[in-house]
């Protein structure tokens, strides 16, 4: 049986979920930590024997270096399937495509033109509107304070190597004075920010073909724009799920993806596709959709069993929390004005809502994550002793 490999330091969440879905279906996985990184989050889990830390990964920014480590993950692990999980290391593994081929070591995600067209900011509004689907409006000049409250988009997810910075929401007048020097750089973009619900719509793809789907309503999002930290299953229109199938069959995309929808005024507006594996992940596993053992079965014979996307009922699914998100959301609002996004549930919740770390299997590093963010924290503050430039530090 191939090995599943998991790199640490990625999205841990999407990580743990996938971990939890492939052992229990006799999977060999290995953890990949990475080098330089703080301690393994692992090692204070049921999985830290699966762990290799003699073998960790090289930052993709350095292209030698990250070459080398994964030469020799490689060589020990031949034939795997490497789980996507992180936008910097599959970007990383795209200019390993010879290493990769030479093992035989499959990454499931669509070719990199494609994957770079729909992972993009800029690319993916305009394949958008090539397409008909509607976007939030595109402020085509310098914003001023009247186009308040509007979002800053990077053109690009990755520079260099380095993922670059998630898009930052401009609320008000103070948000504007904050973010000058964000606005005025060249390799950004801007779009007004539409009030309304959030949606993910989950799918995973065989050359264009939809294999599994999981809906979801987001629930609380971190200040900033950042992680969402509770969520819940839910139901989208099936003329909406069926136009985005529409779209990505004449892809012949293969792969996950995951598209977010913010509802305004009745219409829905994509706001981004992340075609990889993705932070609430394990909402979908709760409610009987298992994408990474879909997706491991699909890189290694194109054949798996899986329940009928669909069959849950939401009214008496499983929630989503991410309790230690709490925590570093709480860090954020000392930033200014830093707050919470709260989305209105639809109707009376009464389903139960279940932390991705608070579990048998990872109890431990639940109490301790929330510890390590604010130690963290207090180290960035106390190491501050210069004025930074602003608008990117809290980026």
């Amino acid at each position: 049986m191939r090995t599943a490999l998991c790199f640490l330091s990625t999205n841990d969440r999407a990580v743990v979920a996938c971990v939890r879905s492939l052992v229990r279906r006799g999977v060999p996985v290995r953890l990949i930590p990475k080098r330089g990184a703080p301690p393994d989050p692992f090692r204070f889990t049921a999985y830290a024997s699966r762990t290799d830390r003699k073998r960790p990964y090289a930052d993709p920014s350095d292209p030698v270096r990250f070459h080398d480590s994964l030469l020799q993950i490689f060589k020990t692990y031949p034939e795997s399937v490497i789980l996507p999980t992180g936008e910097a290391l599959i970007r990383g593994l795209f200019e390993e495509e010879a290493l990769l081929r030479r093992f035989g070591v499959t990454l499931p995600v669509p070719d990199p033109d494609l994957y770079h067209r729909v992972s993009d900011k800029g690319s993916f509004v305009r394949w958008m509107a090539e397409n008909d689907f509607p976007v939030p409006p595109r402020i085509t000049r310098s914003p001023a304070i009247r186009d308040v409250p509007f979002v800053i988009k990077p053109e690009k997810g990755v520079l260099n190597g380095q993922k670059q910075f998630p898009p930052v929401l401009v609320l008000d007048r103070s948000d504007y004075r904050r973010r000058k020097a964000l606005i005025g750089r060249p390799d950004v973009f801007f779009q007004k920010w539409l009030p309304g619900d959030s949606y993910y719509y989950c799918a995973l793809y065989r050359r264009g073909e939809r294999i599994l789907y999981f809906t979801q309503r987001n629930l609380v999002q971190q200040p900033h724009g950042k992680s969402i930290i509770r969520a819940a299953p839910c139901r989208l229109p099936r003329s909406l799920c069926g136009r985005v199938d529409d779209i990505i069959s004449e892809t012949r995309w293969s792969g996950p993806l995951m598209m977010e929808f913010r509802l305004h005024e009745n219409r829905y507006y994509a706001i981004e596709i992340n075609p990889r594996l993705w932070g609430p992940l394990q909402l979908a596993l709760d409610n009987g959709v298992d994408f990474p053992c879909a997706l491991y079965r699909l890189s290694v014979d194109g054949m798996f069993d899986v329940p009928d996307p669909g069959t849950y009922v939401p009214s008496s699914g499983r929630g989503y929390l991410w309790i230690s998100g709490y925590v570093q959301g709480m860090l954020l609002k000392t930033g200014p004005k830093g707050r919470f996004q709260r989305f209105r549930p639809a109707g009376k919740n009464t389903m139960p809502f279940r932390d991705v770390w608070f579990r048998p299997d990872t109890w431990v590093f639940g109490c301790l994550e929330g510890l390590f963010v604010l130690v963290k924290w207090i180290l960035s503050r106390t190491r501050r002793t210069a004025p930074e430039k602003p608008g990117f530090h809290d980026v």
